[in-house]
């Protein structure tokens, strides 16, 4: 008895544990798509697993230049090449957060 726990216990971690590597490759992916630092999303989708795929979703705007989609944070369009202006935090005053990026 002791032994079908342990190993439906052991089997259990592993697919959690492929699922939480997944996640972090799709967190990667769609970053990557979008202009983002390969090494950083990566880390998000490690630490945050599906909330870090969520993530990557979420923080993408339009580039005002040729309308593809970017990251938030992205200094230059990938697919235009243009400089993507920061975004002015009073088109939307309840996401403030969301339009800080390091120019230093």
């Amino acid at each position: 008895m002791d032994d079908d726990l342990v190993r439906w216990l052991l089997l259990g971690s592993a697919v959690l544990a492929i699922l939480w590597v997944l996640a972090a490759l799709w967190t990667l992916h769609v970053a990557r798509r979008h202009g983002g630092s390969c090494a950083r999303w990566f880390l998000y989708g490690m630490l945050l697993g599906p909330i870090g795929v969520l993530l990557s979703y979420r923080m993408v705007r339009a580039c005002p230049t040729c309308g593809a989609v970017v990251l938030r944070d992205v200094l230059t369009c990938p697919s235009c090449e243009n400089q993507v202006p920061r975004m002015d935090p009073n088109d939307h005053p309840e996401d403030y957060m969301k339009t800080y990026r390091k120019t230093w």
